[in-house]
């Protein structure tokens, strides 16, 4: 099952922070909700995520790596309760985003702003998303 990318990055900011750039979430069920805003455009998503034990550390170099080929992370640091972030995508999709990842033990939420498309042209972007842990289960 493809993950949600608004997922991803919001959950990839939960408690446990062992650097900057890795982070392990609490496992349990999870519910989202996001929005992405680029330009005119503007994408909702709303779910729910299992979060299993042993399957919930992130590189958020990878989840970076994952918008498109040519992005990455550009520098992480931690925060008292999240972690700063910044990332460059210089491939065929080009743009810069910065944002925080703010959580508590039982939610977390996400807030971003940047650019993309032609850096002579940028359309502007921003996303924000928030997510609940309903449960220490899946079931």
């Amino acid at each position: 099952m493809k993950r949600s990318i608004l997922f991803t990055f919001l959950l990839a900011c939960s408690p446990a922070i062992a650097a900057a750039d890795t982070i392990t979430l609490p496992p349990g069920l999870w519910s989202y909700q996001g929005t992405a805003q680029m330009g005119l455009a503007r994408l909702d998503d709303a779910g729910t995520e299992c979060m299993r034990p042993g399957q919930s550390t992130y590189d958020l170099n990878k989840v970076a790596a994952s918008i498109a080929p040519g992005c990455a992370l550009t520098g992480a640091t931690s925060l008292g309760n999240g972690v700063a972030f910044s990332v460059m995508c210089t491939g065929s999709v080009k743009g810069e985003l910065d944002g925080t990842f703010q959580f508590t033990d039982t939610s977390a939420s996400l807030t971003a702003n940047g650019w993309t498309g032609d850096p002579g042209a940028p359309v502007d972007l921003a996303v924000t998303a928030s997510a609940d842990r309903v449960s220490d289960t899946c079931s």
